[in-house]
């Protein structure tokens, strides 16, 4: 049977379901209602792997797979198209370079290490971990927590916070933006940030230098709520700092 075949299948039952899917797949989408989604690159395994998990799972509840080598996507929704009844957990183990897609409509998603693009849009949850590439993150309400980053991170949220530390400087774009919340940004020393930052009622607090070559740009706004960017000093001694919070 091909791969494109295989994934031709649906699941109304409440049992767990196992997909494989190819280590050089470029893109996965996952489709649905509720999802608790965790994320992991593991370079060893041969394949890469979803395990779906029915937990709010009644009848008219569906799962397909669909797709082919260049593009699968997963869908758990009800049989009249919509998703607000259906829940899963969901533990994807990717042995590739995948880029992931994520609509649902509330839940968490947890990523480790993941070399891929991330997208995730959500009306409400959260989003944490550590993304290896580019990533792209929407939520109506909800908290965004990444570290040990390296990429280009675009995150917005209308009502909640968003948290990024990068492990190193990079040449790129970080956006953050809140209508009503808070932004913590955190750089290591020594970065100099090319920085665009708005608050409209709230606070700013800076402790990284600015200078308008620098190739990292931090575009950060927030309409009620405080944004802070932060340095992160390893070394136990003193250090001056551009501004102290």
């Amino acid at each position: 049977m091909s791969f494109g075949l295989a994934l031709m299948m649906a699941a109304s039952a409440q049992e767990t379901t196992t997909r494989t899917l190819p280590a050089a797949m470029p893109r996965l989408i996952i489709q649905g209602g509720k999802s608790d989604i965790t994320i992991r690159y593991d370079p060893e395994l041969d394949n890469s792997e979803i395990v779906v998990t029915p937990t709010n799972w009644w009848e008219g509840c569906e799962l397909s797979f669909s797709g082919d080598r260049r593009e699968a996507t997963m869908a758990f929704l009800e049989d009249d198209g919509a998703s607000r009844g259906c829940a899963t957990e969901i533990e994807l183990s990717l042995a590739g370079r995948t880029d992931i897609e994520v609509w649902v409509e509330h839940g968490t998603v947890h990523v480790e290490d993941m070399p891929g693009e991330l997208l995730v849009n959500m009306h409400s949850g959260r989003v944490t971990g550590t993304p290896a590439g580019e990533s792209t993150i929407a939520l109506r309400r909800g908290r965004v927590k990444l570290w040990d980053l390296t990429a280009p991170v675009d995150a917005a949220v209308k009502l909640g916070r968003i948290d990024l530390t990068y492990a190193e400087s990079f040449a790129g774009t970080v956006a953050a933006n809140v209508m009503v919340g808070q932004i913590v940004t955190r750089f290591p020393y020594g970065t100099w940030l090319d920085a665009a930052v708005s608050t409209g009622v709230g606070r700013q607090v800076h402790a990284i230098p600015s200078r308008a070559t620098a190739t990292t740009h931090l575009d950060a706004a927030s309409r009620v709520g405080s944004i802070r960017v932060k340095a992160i000093v390893e070394a136990e001694e003193d250090v001056v700092l551009s501004a102290a919070e």
